[in-house]
Formats: C-alpha cells, sequence, structure tokens
C-alpha cells in the first residue's frame, strides 16, 4: 500500500470517528435542549442560555486559539519527533490558562461574595456556576485536541463530545423523572459537574497516550511564537463564537430571556441540519490542502464542485422536511410554549442550504494560506449581524434575530468566496459542479460494492 493510500485511509478512519463522534454529540445536546426546555420553561432557560453565551465570550480570553495550537504543534512534533517544544508547549498552556482564568474567575467570585450575586438575581446566580466552567473547557479541549492531532480521535473527543452532554442528560432526566425542582442555576451546576467529569476523563486519556518520547525530552519555551500564532487563531475563533451568541444576548438585552430561550431552541434545532456539513468540512479538508499544495487546481475545482453539490441537497432536503411541520414539531418536541421557535427555526433553516451553494469556502481558505481573509470575513459578518440586529430585533422580534444571523453568515462566505475566486482562480461553490464528474465517481463507487458484494458471496471477504 502507498504512503499516500495510507495517509487517506488513516483521513478516512479519522473522519469516520469523529463523525461517529459528532452525530451522537449533536444527538445528546438536543436531547439536553429539549429537557431544560421543558424543565425550566422559556423564560428561565432563555436565562440559562445567556448565562452559557456569556461564559462562552469569556472563554475565548482562557483559550485565545491554543486549543488549535496544539492540533498544529503536535502533529509538527509527531511528524519530526521532536517532542521538546510541545512539552514546552503544554506547561506554558497551562500556565496562561490558569492565570488567566485565575483573573476572571477569582474577581466574579470575590465580586459575588461581596455583593452577594445569589440573592440579587436568577442570571448572577446562575453566572457563579457559569464562570467555573471557563478553565474547565479550555483545559479539556486543549489536551482533547493534542490527542486528536496525535491520531487519537476517539479518545481525544469522546469526553468533550460525547461524556460531557451524555452525563448532563443523565442528570436532567433523573431530576425530571423525580420531579424535582430545576432552576437555572441548579442547571448551570449539574453542567459543571458534568464538564469537570470530562475533563477528568480527558486528563487520563491524555497521560496514558501522550508519548513515552515527550516525557524525557526538555521541555523548549518559544512562548513568543507561540503568542504571535494565537493571536489570529484566537480572533478568528472568538469571532465566531460572537457570531454563534449575539443574536442571544441581544435578544435577552432588548427584548426578555424568555425570547433567548425561545431562539435558543430555534438555532440549536437548526444546528442538528449541520451534522453532516460539519463532517464533510473534516473529511475533506485535507484532501484539499493536498491539491492545492499540487496545483492540481482542476481536481480541486472539481471535488469542491462535488461537495458543495452534496452540501446544498442534504441541508436543502432537511429544509424542506421539516419546514411545513416546524411549528407542530417544536410544540411535541419542546413544549407549546415553544412553538414560536417555528418561524426563527424556518429562517435559519433556508439559510443555511443558501449558505451551502457556497460550498466549503472557510475550510478551503484555512487550508490554502488563506485564514487571514477568514479572520477579516468574520469581523465583516459579525459587524453585519449586529448592525442588522439592532434594527431588525425591535421590528420583527425573534424573525429579525434569525434574519440578521443569516445576513452574516451570507455575507462571510461571499466575501471569502470573492477572495477565492481573485487569489486561486477557482470557484468553491455549486455553480462550478462537473456533474459528469459527480455521475461518474457515483457509478465507480457503486461498482466498488457490486465487487465487494459479489466476492463476499464467492467466501472472499
Amino acid at each position: 500500500m502507498s504512503s499516500q493510500q495510507s495517509t487517506l485511509r488513516a483521513l478516512a478512519k479519522a473522519g469516520m470517528s469523529l463523525g461517529v463522534l459528532r452525530i451522537a454529540s449533536m444527538a445528546l445536546t438536543l436531547l439536553v435542549g429539549i429537557l431544560l426546555a421543558r424543565q425550566l420553561g422559556a423564560a428561565d432557560y432563555g436565562i440559562y442560555a445567556l448565562a452559557m453565551a456569556v461564559v462562552t465570550f469569556t472563554g475565548v480570553l482562557t483559550e485565545f486559539g491554543l486549543p488549535l495550537l496544539a492540533m498544529r504543534e503536535f502533529a509538527s512534533a509527531d511528524a519530526k519527533q521532536n517532542w521538546g517544544e510541545v512539552r514546552g508547549l503544554v506547561k506554558w498552556a497551562d500556565r496562561f490558562i490558569l492565570t488567566i482564568s485565575a483573573i476572571i474567575v477569582g474577581g466574579f467570585l470575590a465580586a459575588a461574595l461581596i455583593w452577594d450575586f445569589a440573592k440579587q438575581s436568577v442570571f448572577l446566580a446562575t453566572m457563579m456556576w457559569a464562570i467555573v466552567l471557563v478553565p474547565i473547557v479550555a483545559i479539556a479541549k486543549f489536551r482533547g485536541l493534542a490527542l486528536l492531532s496525535l491520531g487519537h480521535t476517539f479518545a481525544g473527543q469522546f469526553a468533550v463530545l460525547v461524556l460531557r452532554p451524555g452525563l448532563f442528560v443523565v442528570a436532567l432526566a433523573v431530576l425530571w423523572v423525580s420531579g424535582s425542582t430545576l432552576g437555572p442555576a441548579e442547571a448551570m451546576a449539574w453542567q459543571f459537574g458534568a464538564a469537570f467529569a470530562a475533563l477528568l476523563c480527558v486528563l487520563g486519556l491524555y497521560l496514558r497516550y501522550r508519548p513515552a518520547a515527550m516525557l524525557a525530552a526538555k521541555p523548549v519555551n518559544r512562548w513568543r511564537e507561540w503568542i504571535s500564532a494565537t493571536i489570529p487563531m484566537g480572533m478568528t475563533e472568538g469571532l465566531r463564537l460572537l457570531q454563534a451568541q449575539l443574536a442571544i444576548v441581544l435578544l435577552g438585552v432588548m427584548m426578555t430571556s424568555a425570547d433567548a430561550g425561545l431562539f435558543r431552541v430555534a438555532d440549536a434545532s437548526a444546528m442538528v441540519g449541520l451534522v453532516f456539513i460539519s463532517i464533510v468540512n473534516v473529511v475533506c479538508a485535507p484532501h484539499l490542502a493536498r491539491l492545492f499544495a499540487e496545483q492540481n487546481l482542476a481536481e480541486l475545482q472539481r471535488l469542491l464542485g462535488v461537495v458543495a453539490f452534496a452540501m446544498t441537497f442534504v441541508v436543502g432536503v432537511v429544509t424542506v422536511i421539516v419546514t411545513p411541520f416546524a411549528g407542530p414539531l417544536m410544540s411535541l418536541v419542546f413544549g407549546s410554549e415553544f412553538a414560536a421557535s417555528a418561524s426563527p427555526l424556518v429562517i435559519l433553516l433556508v439559510g443555511n442550504t443558501i449558505a451551502c451553494l457556497f460550498g466549503p469556502v472557510s475550510t478551503l481558505c484555512n487550508m490554502t494560506g488563506l485564514e487571514k481573509h477568514v479572520t477579516v470575513g468574520s469581523a465583516l459578518a459579525v459587524v453585519a449581524q449586529l448592525a442588522s440586529a439592532l434594527v431588525l430585533i425591535p421590528l420583527m422580534g425573534l424573525d429579525g434575530a434569525a434574519i440578521s444571523v443569516v445576513i452574516g453568515m451570507l455575507l462571510w462566505r461571499l466575501f471569502l468566496t470573492v477572495k477565492v475566486r481573485q487569489i486561486i482562480g477557482i470557484d468553491p461553490g455549486i455553480l462550478a459542479t462537473d456533474f459528469r464528474y459527480l455521475a461518474d465517481a457515483l457509478a465507480q463507487y457503486a461498482t466498488s460494492l457490486r465487487s465487494k458484494n459479489a466476492g463476499t458471496k464467492n467466501g472472499n471477504p
């Protein structure tokens, strides 16, 4: 077997493992949303969602691109067998995360004790549990992505993607069956417990699978280079999270916590249809990088067209199926109080389908050295989303928030598409799909399946 075939086989295996984990994670996350919505109601669920949005923003300050840096540096060390730098990176990153976290968490908890936040408002009481998630999530993500880059996909992502939401589901289900009263602060406390258990699991797996050569290596400190690398990574990640949570925060500030809860349910439901997209992006990313490195732009163009068509087709089918039944579906799954989430859900689904027409353009940019344009595009998208939300939310409420999300989403992809056409000279979207190439690929796949089945019947597994 050639080295290229071995690499592609390893990539396919990793993609399948990650795909299974992400599908399981999305299912568990949706179940968490259902249980929380039914036990908390729209208003209290909105408070919980706002607290999670705030702590997500805060977490950017502690992570600041470090998990992505871990992926790059551990993969490089594995290839070069140069473990001193990653050992130094782990020590430096831990100090960075814990120092920033101590300032943020310590300052908030000190203020909470002085001004008795628990009695002032339900939101502040919820934040007292939410804020301590910051270092736990950061350290777990750092170790998990380090394991992922070393080829331990399942070990690296199981605790973060599956164990944490799974434990939270079990806790919420037990509380629901037992008839216990649940508030936003209590829900966040159980979320903290699940996250802490996931952290312990990640640390245990990291200690088990880290290379023995790494322990013997002398730590090398390149903190200036690491900071320089994390700045654009952290900015891009921060902008991505800001874009994802902005509508919830603005609804909580400009409207009510109930509106924030209703939108959180719509947004989480719309994300279910994007599981396929996240898997496709992970699987196709190395192929995009390889074809670009080889300057095989014709094959790169054909691959992008096929991927864009597959993304649009799958998300479009989900949109067509869900749209007519959105209202009854939301009421059935989350409760009658959440029927109002149906309209923003449909808007987000339609927006996601349109976005798929542009293909995996952000992944292409990250794989071809255009990551700075991804950061600039993210910034433009956040500004556009914020400006449109400030106008549309007072006029249209939940629908206005959903439309603002779609505006930011489409502007980002349009900006990146223009840059790709200008710099690389190809079209990443569905308009460039070579349907003859797609038909040939499907025919070859069908032939291989028939050959495999025939071999199995003849006793040749």
